[in-house]
């Protein structure tokens, strides 16, 4: 599994807590952001951008 990107350094705290949330599931989960999209039938790209 591809890791994934740094945070932006310029990201609010709300968003950055939002990414380190979904980073840390992602992990958990073991899956990459594509792996999980298609399985959930979501865009790849929309849902990297969250």
């Amino acid at each position: 599994m591809a890791g994934l990107q740094p945070l932006d350094k310029d990201l609010n705290n709300e968003c950055r807590a939002l990414a380190g949330a979904l980073h840390q599931q992602f992990e958990a989960l073991g899956v990459s952001v594509r792996r999980y999209a298609t399985r959930r039938f979501v865009n790849a790209g929309t849902l990297s951008r969250y």
